[in-house]
């Protein structure tokens, strides 16, 4: 009886000591795997798992949409090589805007690790969340300081297009 008790205190003393193992190499590999920080759009592209499962189809509306935006804007996406929704969003947003190909507009790409952290700390600053987030800044604001105009967190309520137009031209 002594014997199969401590044979069960070993097993069980190992399931736990090999899950934990696991899940603190799982933590740390995802944190160190990821890239952080300013990216630009072909290094993103390079990223094949990124955009592993994308059959992108704009329509003529949307792309019409970006190419009439007539103000200057930037437009600044957090977002995570981990994170589903960034996924499913990014890639659209990237095709979007190269087929747009509108000169009033410019992008930056913020990667993010897994706690949504990246080396200069602009997430605190724009109070990003959640990823994607996607703000849309207007560059003629008075005072010199890029005014916010509107953000898309996690998905658009209509769709990217509408909602970057929505934003800008309000």
């Amino acid at each position: 009886m002594k014997n199969l008790l401590l044979v069960s205190l070993l097993v069980s003393f190992n399931l736990v000591a090999c899950a934990t193992a696991d899940e603190q190499k799982h933590s740390v590999k995802s944190s160190q795997n990821f890239a952080v920080g300013d990216i630009t759009t072909d290094e993103l592209k390079a990223n094949k798992k990124f955009f592993a499962h994308h059959d992108i189809k704009l329509n003529a509306k949307d792309i019409a949409l970006i190419k009439a935006i007539d103000k200057p804007i930037t437009i600044t996406t957090y977002f995570g090589l981990w994170c589903h929704d960034s996924k499913r969003e990014v890639p659209e947003l990237l095709e979007l805007l190269a087929s747009a190909d509108n000169a009033n507009i410019s992008h930056q790409l913020i990667a993010l690790d897994i706690s949504k952290q990246e080396p200069l700390n602009r997430q605190q600053k724009d109070g990003v969340k959640f990823t994607p987030t996607i703000i849309i800044k207007s560059d003629t604001s008075d005072d010199n300081q890029n005014k916010e105009l509107g953000r898309i967190i996690e998905k658009p309520k209509k769709s990217l297009a509408e909602d970057i137009a929505g934003f800008v031209n309000r």
